[in-house]
């Protein structure tokens, strides 16, 4: 019956914080569609999630999930995602839930990106450079859920709970820059952006924090 695969699938309390490389399940990513650049609207299938953390930020922990039988959000069946949660310290302050403002600052930020591309032409090594943005969506649990923090702590997730959905992006994360100043000096192309994007919207608009995984090794893609 479809509710019993629904049941999440439960892993090792003490997991690391460090996401799995190259195949997993025994499915490529090239085939299954979670490379893909864009997502429809369909929302006819489900995700099974995991319940121990890919990685953290400082208020949010990300955890990886896969779409079944037919698409969630538009993102294909087959796709790896990650879906995005505040800390459970991070609920009881004064953080707001994920809602659609923080999928239209992930859009506008993919827009930037995209001009920038097209206007700066960015190289590295003498070939292109383009920066790329993950979109995101914006889903909720539909039922309750316990998850466990990077310590392997345990805490409980409410239904219908938003969470933050992404494609899951390939290979090893870095931070570029942060929104403090702060940044590691070997990714001009990436801090130029930042750069950009406050000087192309008139100082009302700094696409910084930049985090993602450097693709074949020039072009990088941000979530």
């Amino acid at each position: 019956p479809q509710s019993a695969k629904r049941q999440e699938v439960r892993f090792p309390r003490h997991t690391p914080c460090m996401p799995k490389r190259g195949r997993i399940g025994g499915s490529s990513f090239s085939r299954n569609g979670a490379d893909q650049g864009v997502r429809g609207k369909r929302n006819n299938g489900w995700l099974d999630f995991s319940n121990s953390p890919v990685g953290e930020g400082k208020s949010r922990l990300a955890f990886r999930c896969r779409v079944h039988d037919g698409c969630y959000r538009g993102y294909t069946e087959g796709s790896y995602c990650i879906f995005k949660v505040f800390k459970p310290e991070s609920r009881y302050q004064t953080l707001e839930d994920v809602s659609d403002r923080d999928v239209e600052m992930q859009r506008q930020a993919r827009s930037l990106a995209e001009a920038f591309c097209r206007k700066c032409q960015p190289t590295k090594r003498s070939k292109p450079c383009n920066v790329y943005v993950r979109d995101a969506a914006l889903g909720e649990f539909e039922n309750d859920r316990t998850l466990y923090d990077c310590s392997g702590q345990r805490f409980h997730v409410g239904r219908g709970q938003p969470f933050l959905l992404e494609r899951e992006i390939r290979g090893a994360f870095e931070k570029f820059n942060s929104n403090t100043g702060w940044t590691t000096g070997c990714d001009p192309i990436l801090d130029a952006f930042s750069h950009w994007s406050w000087v192309h919207t008139d100082g009302e608009q700094l696409v910084c924090d930049l985090q993602g995984h450097r693709g074949d090794g020039t072009l990088p893609y941000l979530g």
